[in-house]
């Protein structure tokens, strides 16, 4: 699939270029235009990083200090080469030549630039001709001043101002132009066969499209909200069959797998090359580790804590031996916490389902990073009449001590 466009977003330091990657995708998606942000860097910058308020992104992120690991690198090289779908790829602001094979896997560039750091401008244009990039747009950011646009042909120039985080971007001809081009470019008849494909060799029946779901459901909205959760299940039968196909937050990929349990779960993950893949295979290990994933276990009144890590920034799917997954206090809620890929967070949750005997769990809750709110655990399965799936519970781990 790698004839499908991938847009590298390249630029200087502090140029904003993780601002307009996030900003881009946002439009795209609201113009129903397939594609997915690739953020090579392993930083841990989600789309919350954007949205919610400073002093919650200063307590979440995880900034990566030092070389990238070269696993890191190598996995988003294979996502690059397996992409499924178009992508924007934010990458770093200081290219080094480790970093060729990645933009090697790139078809298209837009390069943002700042008056006061030239040579870095050169560098990042250098490595675009070096790996025969086309440059779709070549532009100026600053923080204060108007908007421009300069030149339309052969390459879109001008000047992007008041690309800040947290701050709302304001729309102009520069990014008016840039969003027409970007949809031209990846909404194509044949990029619509490709995702009917997709579709249609899904392993099990039914498909579950969350875009066409979501306008049906409530026409109007931009994203998911767990207030329509409840909605979604009742229209689907329990304990059979689903695959799961198109972006959604974490809490809705975690319900509906657990909603399927015990049949077969299936997702559509656009990076790997069978696209249509189950939970990872995990099992019960209280001794047992794994270097690419870390859990802490918290325990507190009423609920266990499981806060993963992926010191490697990436984990991959394919794993000689099942994951370890620890025991957990019997009788108490579950949270889920951490960068979890969907397919790994799908199975830990389908995994303490399956041994309910054990630890006879009331819910389960994987924390959510919502915009504007921070982190707030969404139920997304429960057998307690006062706690329903899409409802946030009321204590976040932080909020108060763990025993112990």
């Amino acid at each position: 699939m790698v004839s499908l466009p991938a847009v590298l977003i390249a630029g200087t330091p502090h140029s904003g270029k993780s601002v307009l990657a996030y900003y881009l995708c946002q439009v795209l998606c609201e113009r129903k235009i397939p594609h997915y942000l690739l953020r090579a860097c392993p930083d841990g910058e989600g789309n919350w990083f954007y949205s919610a308020d400073p002093e919650r992104v200063g307590s979440i992120r995880q900034k990566h200090e030092g070389p990238w690991p070269e696993s890191f690198r190598a996995r988003i090289q294979a996502d690059l080469h397996h992409r499924r779908l178009p992508l924007l790829v934010d990458i770093g602001g200081r290219p080094c030549e480790s970093d060729q094979v990645l933009l090697e896997e790139c078809t298209h560039a837009i390069l943002l630039r700042r008056a006061d750091q030239p040579v870095e401008a050169q560098q990042w244009l250098d490595f675009i001709n070096t790996c025969q990039l086309e440059l779709l747009a070549d532009l100026s950011s600053t923080l204060k001043g108007e908007s421009s646009l300069s030149s339309r042909e052969p390459v879109l120039e001008g000047t992007i101002s008041g690309l800040e985080r947290q701050k709302p971007v304001s729309p102009g001809p520069v990014l008016d132009e840039l969003i027409a081009r970007l949809s031209t470019l990846f909404k194509t008849p044949d990029l619509q066969r490709i995702e009917n494909e997709y579709r249609h060799n899904a392993p099990v029946r039914p498909v579950v499209d969350l875009d066409k779901e979501l306008s049906c459901l409530r026409p109007e909205a931009k994203r998911w909200e767990p207030d329509l959760l409840s909605q979604l299940l009742r229209s689907l039968s329990p304990g059979t069959p689903l695959a799961v196909y198109g972006r959604a937050p974490n809490w809705l990929y975690a319900a509906l797998a657990a909603f399927a349990y015990p049949a077969e779960f299936y997702l559509f993950d656009t990076k790997l090359p069978l696209a249509w893949v189950q939970p990872v295979e995990v099992k019960l290990a209280d001794n047992g580790s794994h270097p690419d994933l870390h859990v802490r276990v918290e325990e507190y009144d009423d609920f266990c804590l499981l806060d993963f890590s992926l010191p490697s920034k990436r984990l991959e799917y394919w794993q000689p031996q099942p994951l370890p997954l620890p025991s957990i206090p019997r009788g108490k809620g579950l949270v889920v916490d951490g960068p979890l890929p969907f397919w790994l967070l799908t199975a830990i949750i389908r995994f303490y389902l399956r041994h309910m005997h054990l630890f006879d769990l009331p819910w389960i809750a994987p924390v959510y990073v919502a915009s504007g709110e921070g982190k707030k655990p969404i139920i997304v399965w429960s057998r307690l009449p006062d706690h329903s799936p899409g409802e946030a519970y009321p204590t976040m781990p932080g909020d108060k001590p763990p025993i112990g």
